[in-house]
């Protein structure tokens, strides 16, 4: 990976609050990295676990950083410097990193580094003087992560190597050599006074105890110091610290004492939360769950509704249409009904006229009979006259009776006339009275027309108001639906990051684990 990448020149500057941690095993392998680390390099996680330490190394940066660092803390030391680092972008940080190696059992186990926003002071120094080094300078040294300017003095000083407990018996072995040294020229100068000869053997003697006491005193007891320190760096916070004196070292023990106290209290409790946020992110990741199957389920059951509201809507829609079709045909068929009533009317007031006239034909034929009635008797009266004028009255005798004829006949066909006048004016009354009886069912088809009119128009009104009383609720089944969406994707998240909680929260564990608390802990362990 770092093979196919190129510096761009372009810097990142770390934020000062950003701390990339890190821990790597004995072969250099990344085995953690914090959330800023994961940040600032660019890498996903998976990318860094397993990846060599040097992956975020600048090219600029000169060998000699590298071999300082892995002799410091080979050494069991501690490397604190400024570095120059490259991300996957290509874009380089600074930044001031401390390390430390990683003890388990005594032995080490691999490094931590810490990483933070170095000064801008810092990196011109480092800059310049990695770009010496770069270059070939021999001026310029680096030591345990410190830039240093080598010089004859500084090669020379081999005393900074040594302990202090060599120095010290170093040097009272010399005060030693030297009141020996002494003892032997008083002794065989015969002039010289007893108490200088004991000066020189009390000071031999003082030397010895002198020594002797610093030995008990003073190196066992840091050394004693440095066993607890050592088993508080490796997390081991069971071992008992005597602190017993009011000397120096005593009160150094006390500090320690209290500082192991402390360290567990906290240890406790955190181990107590990270119990409870384990399993508080466990019930969450399972109601989590159960919620997104109520979701998915609910989210089914809106599709199916809204399946059903879709044809629901097309069936009101159908409704609504043939409604205002009927309405169309009853407003259609209320006009041929009053059509059809003013027909009827008119055939009412025809039947009405028919009715006079056939009245008036009555009275023609009453005036008819009797003219007829007259005639007849003016025959019979003419009949009687023509017999008393004998021969000469035959010929009006004739007529007379051809006009008696004509009369009779005249009266007949007239009663006839009438028979059939009075026929029919009792038949014309019939219908009369029928076409009256049809005028008012038309009166009445045409109120219930209106009336069916008026239904349909509200059915019309009412499919209308529930078209658009079901857009609305579509438009809500909509909202809900998008909601149940949105609320789906939410609960998928909440599920991504329960289970990001619950790794980190495994992870959390896995660290306070690695303090011990009481002995039955340790020996469990090293079991």
């Amino acid at each position: 990976m770092q093979a196919e990448r190129t510096a761009s020149g372009i810097e990142y500057v770390l934020d000062d609050s950003t701390a990339m941690i890190s821990k790597g095993d004995l072969e250099g392998k990344i085995t953690y990295a914090n959330r800023d680390f994961i940040s600032v390099s660019g890498y996903t996680e998976s990318e860094l676990l397993g990846a060599p330490q040097s992956l975020l190394a600048h090219p600029d940066t000169p060998h000699q950083v590298f071999e300082d660092f892995l002799r410091t803390v080979r050494s069991n030391r501690t490397w604190t410097g400024v570095a120059k680092g490259l991300r996957k972008n290509g874009d380089h940080f600074w930044v001031e990193m401390t390390a430390a190696p990683i003890y388990v059992n005594r032995r080490i186990a691999g490094y931590i580094t810490i990483r933070a926003k170095a000064c801008a002071e810092k990196i011109r120094l480092a800059s310049e003087a990695y770009a010496a080094m770069k270059r070939g300078s021999g001026e310029i040294d680096i030591d345990q992560g410190r830039l240093v300017r080598r010089s004859l003095s500084r090669r020379l000083r081999v005393g900074r190597t040594l302990s202090v407990s060599r120095k010290m018996h170093s040097l009272m072995t010399l005060a030693s050599v030297l009141f020996a040294g002494n003892l032997a020229a008083l002794a065989h100068d015969s002039g010289a006074s007893r108490w200088a000869i004991g000066a020189a053997g009390a000071g031999i003697g003082c030397c010895l105890l002198a020594s002797l006491l610093f030995r008990q005193e003073v190196t066992k007891p840091f050394a004693r110091l440095r066993d607890h320190i050592d088993a508080l760096g490796e997390g081991d916070l069971s071992q008992t610290i005597e602190a017993h004196g009011d000397d120096e070292t005593a009160r150094i023990r006390h500090a320690l004492r209290i500082l192991q106290i402390n360290l567990k209290l906290l240890v406790s409790q955190i181990k107590e939360t990270t119990a409870l946020v384990g399993s508080g992110v466990t019930q969450i990741a399972s109601g989590n769950a159960d919620l997104s199957v109520r979701t998915d389920a609910q989210a089914a059951s809106l599709t199916q509704i809204a399946a059903s509201m879709a044809k629901l809507t097309a069936t009101v829609a159908e409704n609504s249409e043939s409604a205002r079709a009927a309405k169309v045909l009853s407003t259609t068929t209320s006009s041929v009904a009053a059509k059809g009533r003013q027909a009827v009317g008119k055939v009412i007031e025809t039947m009405k006229s028919i009715e006079d006239s056939s009245h008036k034909i009555v009275d023609i034929i009453a005036v008819i009979d009797s003219i007829a009635f007259q005639t007849n008797i003016l025959a019979l009266n003419a009949a009687v006259e023509a017999a008393r004028a004998g021969v000469q009255g035959r010929g009006f005798a004739v007529v007379a009776e051809e006009v008696r004829n004509l009369a009779r006949r005249c009266s007949d066909a007239a009663k006839e006339i009438k028979s059939l006048i009075g026929d029919a004016a009792t038949r014309v009354d019939a219908g009369g009275r029928h076409v009256s009886d049809a005028g008012e069912t038309m009166t009445d088809i045409v109120a219930a027309v209106e009336r069916v009119a008026i239904v349909l128009s509200d059915i019309s009104t009412a499919s209308g108001s529930q078209s658009d009383g079901i857009v609305q609720v579509n438009e809500a089944l909509a909202q809900v639906e998008h909601t149940t969406e949105r609320n789906a994707k939410l609960v998928d998240q909440a599920g991504l990051e329960a289970r990001r909680m619950q790794v980190e929260a495994r992870k959390l564990a896995q660290l306070v684990e690695s303090f011990k608390l009481s002995s039955a802990a340790r020996s469990a362990r090293s079991s």
